[in-house]
């Protein structure tokens, strides 16, 4: 949950910075690389983008230390309020 709460605030803050500069597409441009590549990390090295009988996209040594440091979800829960607030202010806004 601080996990999220973080990509939130992450959110909040550039939200902040984009009502001061008055435009939107700041905060739907930076949440949503912020999203988009957090996602697509953490599906890396979850292995998560590799198929059933295909080999892992990272090496053991990658995999482990997501393993250990749980990199991954903590990725995908910072990436995932700012995938979702540039997407809810993408259709709002355009």
């Amino acid at each position: 949950m601080k996990k999220f709460l973080l990509g939130l605030g992450i959110f909040i803050i550039v939200s902040l910075i984009s009502l001061f500069a008055a435009n939107a597409s700041i905060v739907i441009n930076i949440s949503g690389v912020i999203g988009l590549i957090g996602i697509v990390v953490a599906g890396f090295l979850k292995t998560g983008f590799s198929g059933r009988n295909s080999s892992p996209l990272g090496n053991s040594a990658i995999i482990e230390l997501d393993e250990k440091l749980n990199l991954s979800s903590t990725l995908f829960l910072i990436a995932l309020p700012n995938l979702l607030g540039s997407l809810l202010l993408l259709l709002f806004f355009k």
